[in-house]
């Protein structure tokens, strides 16, 4: 630019400085005698009519601060050249420097001088922000240190016009600079003043520490690491930061606006008090502070508050199966609520799931799981001849304690012996149709086969699905809404009859008389009904008794499954026993669980539920059809015992060689176990895809309010909640719903931060406040009779909210009592059940399996009754994935959302302790099944 006069008027003399939207020369003011600052926007940014307007526009408003902290804006104009329009701003020339160049001579600022610049650069936004203006790129280059020492933020508005320009123009560059972007900014969502208050974080993080939270080599991990990682508490990387700071810097980095400070104002405040109050020496070096920010992709905004909607009018469920009283045994609980009468379905978060009820220290344990079979399309070649003796030899050696979880101890192909199993729990049915327990699902390995079933191998390996009776893990089509499969040849029952599609076609319809098999599954009525009504094979008017019209048998090898829409999880619910083969002519309808004509490599011998099974070699089966068992045993003998404690001592002493339920050895024997080298190195503590959680009801009052959730949430500590449980050695301390057994879960959230060991009081007396209970409220927390821990929990959780001026009572109804009240919104209301602890799992390995129940309005599993549109979209977006790295990316999306609506409080991923003998070949872990592969085991000669 030429030292003509600018506009007619101004004088340029210099260049200051060059970005990327704009040049800023110091430049003389002819007409008022005056200094000023000439910013002039790049001539690629300036050539669009409606973007100089919007220029224009946002220059007026900067124009209207009027504040010490915010350079003036003096003017705003055109110059037109014979090539250009080039619209400028006069400003306050500022003699001083920048922040930036500030931080580069001094880094690591002294922490209070650090805290005075940033509470000026505050209340010079929230001016801004108080008259509707937002920076949209706060950061150091902007912000001017005078020669006298004050503070002057610069460019307000101008980010804004660039990003209108961007729209207009279509240059599509990331407005901003990527190391203080908001991830709502970096990912083109709305903007408001919360983003700045992100970009203030990131700035006092770099004052405290040197550097901004998120380096990066390139511009793009950067931005990536804004939306997708954790930020480190300035003191991990200063330890003379004090927490306090920690607390509100990770509070401005709050991945979701709506958890960041309320405002500009409320940010210096907080600041400003802790300049206020008494040091006390040198600040103790801490460990790195939690992280009370979520990470999601879709905000929450700052009103969302919906109206209760409650669910469907829900049927009320059955009582859970409970153990005849004649056993002696307390009442354990082996299935889940029903869902109701009318068909529902599984694609839309309705189908039966099994929540495991903590009424004693062994908990019945359910499918744990890593997604693994890939969405979409899943042809596989035909494994007739594999076999899994073929597949023992390619398995990792495991080996001592936890030698099972990620590989097979003793592995070996040797046959021959009895296998014994000893357990407290019954299976709750042998029948596929009624059947819904873990044990029974583990030994129905034994007996039974379906079309495909889940890899034998360890690790996320045994997670895949494999083809069983069929060729292939089916061929789809027609966009997902058909599925096919051929059966092997040479597939019989016990009996030598050949399996046909039919037998299997038949197997299915079973499940819809739910008249005789009210106690099972219902994920194949509700896919597969469709409207029909199918009363099943019993009432059925078609000759043959197979009239469910959505299953084709149009040969005896081939079976065709034709959905109403598409659902990438249907090959799961197949590998589930309830689509196992039943012969008709030897169906004896509710007699059937006694004798179950067995397909696999064993069958029943003798049968009494409640005292032994007996399974003997099925000599009708051929290993050269089966890619999935193994059947090294002679027999296996399971035998139901009278007390856990007697199935421990049987365990140590050699008598029994593996409880099936792998519910976990008592307490006494863990310290046992535990304190003894050689009775460790036969143990194997497991992740089994559990997770402990409370829910906070929407319909009870205060807690409709999200506020109020919130702040229980900040006063919650969930690694004392997990050490009241029981510690490490019972569960890992949960950040998100999804365990690490499940496609989707994301080790790094941790959305109120509490599961690094500390509570935020400040933010969750700013919640009450917020809410309207700024001396705390009253409530009552909930959960099943029986057992001491999860006692402890609760009073652990009333001692926490209590500390903050939430008053909670505790309440322990029977099992069956709050399993019955829990779908029932209105009962719940009445009974002011404010927050309930129970304990989840899916019935398959997939996120869609684990999450949908517990978050689609209208499911009854869904016990806080959230009515959310924002995460059913997301869920129907994960659903419709077909690969499956998409699909787990937008479900830890879904994960992180629902913790921004603070209706679930998960704390602890379950373990278990279980024992296994040392005569014991090829034990590994299977991530499906939650522990031990039964059909797996063999014996040492």
């Amino acid at each position: 630019m030429d030292s003509a006069l600018f506009g007619g008027r101004y004088e340029i003399r210099e260049l200051l400085g060059s970005g990327g939207m704009a040049r800023v020369h110091l430049a003389y003011d002819t007409r008022l005698g005056r200094t000023v600052a000439v910013k002039t926007l790049l001539p690629e940014l300036a050539r669009d009519a409606e973007a100089r307007r919007r220029f224009a526009r946002e220059a007026r408003a900067a124009a209207g601060l009027n504040h010490p902290g915010i350079v003036t804006v003096h003017d705003q104009d055109e110059m037109r050249t014979d090539e250009d329009i080039v619209p400028y701003l006069v400003m306050e020339y500022v003699d001083g420097s920048t922040l930036a160049e500030l931080a580069r001579s001094q880094v690591r600022l002294d922490i209070e001088r650090a805290v005075r610049i940033t509470c000026d650069i505050l209340d010079a936004l929230a001016h801004a922000h108080a008259r509707g203006l937002v920076h949209r790129d706060v950061k150091p280059s902007n912000v001017l240190i005078t020669s006298t020492g004050s503070v002057k933020v610069a460019d307000f508005g101008i980010a804004r016009v660039v990003h209108s320009l961007t729209r207009i123009t279509g240059t599509g560059s990331a407005l901003g600079t990527p190391g203080y972007m908001s991830p709502e900014q970096i990912e083109d969502r709305e903007v408001d003043a919360r983003s700045d208050l992100y970009a203030v974080g990131c700035m006092l993080t770099e004052l405290l520490t040197g550097t901004v939270p998120f380096p990066g080599p390139t511009p793009l991990t950067v931005m990536y690491a804004h939306i997708h990682s954790t930020p480190e508490p300035p003191s991990a990387r200063n330890a003379a930061v004090p927490p306090e700071l920690d607390a509100i810097v990770i509070s401005a980095l709050s991945k979701n606006p709506a958890l960041r400070p309320r405002s500009a104002a409320v940010m210096r405040d907080d600041l400003n008090g802790w300049l206020a109050a008494p040091k006390g020496g040198a600040t103790p070096a801490l460990p790195p502070a939690p992280v009370p920010a979520p990470r999601p992709v879709v905000p929450l905004h700052p009103a969302y508050n919906p109206p209760h909607t409650p669910p469907h009018t829900p049927v009320p469920p059955p009582l859970p199966q409970l153990m005849p009283p004649a056993s002696g045994r307390p009442g354990d609980v082996y299935t889940s609520q029903q869902w109701g009468t009318a068909p529902v379905d599984p694609r839309r978060g309705k189908g039966r799931r099994r929540a495991l009820i903590a009424v004693s220290a062994a908990v019945v344990l359910t499918l744990g799981t890593v997604l693994a079979v890939r969405l979409g399309s899943s042809q596989r070649p035909d494994e007739n001849t594999v076999t899994a003796l073929d597949l023992i030899a390619k398995r990792t050696v495991g080996r001592g304690f936890d030698g099972a979880v990620n590989g097979t101890v003793n592995p070996s192909t040797a046959k021959g012996g009895t296998l014994k199993l000893m357990s407290y729990y019954a299976p709750d049915s042998l029948d596929p149709a009624r059947s819904y327990s873990p044990l029974a699902w583990n030994l129905d390995r034994l007996l039974l086969r379906k079309l495909v079933d889940f890899a034998p191998q360890p690790s996320g390996a045994g997670a895949e699905l494999a083809p069983d009776l069929a060729t292939t893990t089916g061929t789809v089509s027609d966009g997902g809404l058909t599925y096919t499969y051929t059966l092997k040849k040479g597939v019989t029952f016990e009996d030598g009859t050949g399996i046909t599609s039919k037998d299997i076609k038949y197997g299915i319809e079973r499940t819809f008389a739910t008249d005789l098999f009210n106690g099972g599954p219902t994920h194949l009525r509700d896919l597969l009904d469709q409207g029909q009504s199918y009363p099943g094979p019993y009432k059925d008017t078609d000759p043959d008794q197979l009239g469910l019209k959505s299953v084709l048998t149009p040969d005896d090898s081939t079976i065709v499954f034709h959905l109403d829409a598409p659902f990438a999880d249907f090959p799961y619910v197949l590998a589930l026993p309830m689509s196992s083969p039943v012969p008709k002519a030897k169906d004896t309808k509710d007699n059937y669980e006694k004798q179950p004509v067995a397909s696999g490599p064993y069958k029943i011998a003798s049968y009494d539920r409640d005292k032994k099974l007996r399974l003997v070699r099925n000599d009708k089966w051929d290993p050269a059809t089966d890619g999935i068992r193994t059947a090294l045993p002679d027999a296996v003998d399971f035998t139901v015992a009278a007390s856990s404690d007697v199935v421990d001592a049987a365990l140590l002493s050699g008598e029994a060689d593996l409880d099936p339920a792998q519910a976990g050895v008592q307490d006494a024997t863990r310290t046992k176990i535990l304190g003894s080298d050689s009775l460790k190195a036969n143990a194997d503590s497991a992740l089994i895809g559990a997770v402990r959680y409370f829910s906070l009801q929407t319909a009870v009052a205060p807690l409709n309010d999200y506020r109020c959730r919130w702040a229980v949430q900040y006063a919650a500590n969930r690694t004392a909640l997990r050490d009241a449980g029981g510690g490490k050695d019972a569960g890992d301390v949960a950040g998100g719903m999804l365990p690490p057994t499940v496609g989707g879960y994301d080790p790094h959230l941790n959305t109120y931060g509490t599961a690094a060991g500390r509570t935020y009081p400040d933010l969750a007396k700013r919640q009450l406040s917020d809410c309207g209970h700024a001396t705390g409220f009253s409530t009552t927390i909930v959960t099943a009779n029986g057992n001491p821990r999860t006692k402890a929990m609760v009073e652990n959780l009333r001692t926490q909210l209590a500390a903050v001026g939430i008053t909670a009572k505790a309440e322990y109804p029977e099992a069956a009592d709050l399993y019955a009240t829990l779908p029932d919104q209105k009962k719940i209301k009445e009974r002011g059940w404010g927050i309930i602890l129970t304990t989840w799992q899916s019935d398959w390995p997939t996120p869609a399996g684990f999450l949908r129940p517990l978050l689609l309005a209208g499911s009854p599993s869904n016990y806080a009754a959230l009515a959310d549109q924002q995460l059913k979209d997301l869920m129907d977006e994960a659903d419709a994935k077909t690969d499956r790295n998409s699909a787990d990316s937008v479900w830890r999306t879904v994960d992180s959302t629902s913790q921004d609506r603070g209706t679930l409080i998960p704390f602890m991923y379950v373990r278990q302790l279980n024992y296994r003998s040392a005569r014991l070949t090829n034990v590994y872990l299977h991530p499906a099944l939650g522990g031990v592969d039964i059909q797996a085991l063999g014996i040492k000669n």
